[in-house]
């Protein structure tokens, strides 16, 4: 009797032994299928995070600044903000900005051989103020880096009857200026266009903008042939092509970066959003 016992009592402890594994298999089951779920709708949600749309190549959001800066993202890579950025480019990138209302006139005077100019001052936090709207609130310039007496920037104003504008000094927190005249015309020339936004889009808070970019070696002088060699790359070591041309058909000439958008350089370029100011400015740029 008491080995009956026995054998029930085993019986008893195998069936409650089993019972406890298939459990705590089930549990490790539904913990390890919970978990698969919580990881893909983690990787659902990043997914439908990031929001793309394609928007227009002349979208005002970005245009207006792109179109100041292309000369600059052109020739190199700026991939770092305005400290891409040297302090004369700076001031040369806001040129354009300025207005006559912007200048002081002093009873400072500067006599040049035959020329006797007046000096105007520059309050530096309108520069400054004029480069938020291209790189953000935190942009910077060193304004002594500025100043080239024999340099001067070509403007839209007319001040003095002159309309460049010569840094000869900073102090204070403002530059020192007087109105010189400018000169300078370019020879007969084809129509050259050697750049082309081919796509932007919005990646939730920045515009990605890419163009197709070519890049001309010019001719030294207007001897006959007058020869463009088109390149690539803008370290201009693939040629692509030749263009001649005479004096008489020059002017009718054509080099555009459509005929060589397979072979073109992608210049990216990056737009960052400004959400206190609900704009856009410059982030970066890189030529590939």
């Amino acid at each position: 009797m008491e080995k009956k016992n026995n054998s029930f009592l085993i019986g008893q402890t195998i069936i409650i032994i089993l019972l406890i594994v298939v459990i705590i298999i089930l549990v490790i089951g539904g913990n390890k299928k919970n978990g698969n779920i919580k990881n893909k709708n983690n990787i659902n949600n990043n997914e439908s995070s990031v929001k793309s749309e394609k928007i227009a190549l002349d979208d005002s959001r970005f245009k207006d600044i792109y179109d100041i800066l292309k000369t600059y993202t052109y020739q190199k890579n700026r991939s770092d903000g305005y400290q891409s950025f040297n302090d004369q480019e700076l001031m040369k990138i806001i040129i354009g900005d300025l207005k006559e209302s912007d200048f002081v006139k002093t009873s400072e005077k500067e006599i040049d051989g035959w020329n006797d100019y007046t000096i105007y001052t520059l309050d530096n936090s309108i520069v400054v103020n004029y480069l938020k709207k291209y790189f953000g609130d935190n942009v910077r310039i060193d304004g002594i880096k500025v100043v080239n007496p024999g340099f001067s920037y070509r403007t839209n104003l007319n001040i003095d009857n002159n309309s460049g504008m010569s840094i000869i000094g900073f102090d204070n927190e403002k530059y020192k200026i007087k109105w010189v005249g400018t000169g300078g015309t370019s020879g007969p020339a084809p129509k050259i266009s050697e750049r082309k936004i081919v796509s932007a889009t919005l990646y939730n808070n920045e515009i990605v903008v890419k163009e197709k970019a070519i890049y001309l070696e010019y001719p030294q002088s207007n001897s006959e042939p007058i020869i463009y060699n088109v390149y690539s790359d803008s370290n201009k070591t693939n040629k692509i092509d030749t263009k001649e041309y005479t004096n008489d058909n020059i002017n009718s000439g054509v080099i555009t970066v459509e005929d060589y958008l397979d072979k073109a350089s992608t210049i990216t370029t990056t737009f960052a959003y400004d959400k206190v100011n609900d704009r856009y400015y410059f982030k970066s740029s890189v030529i590939e």
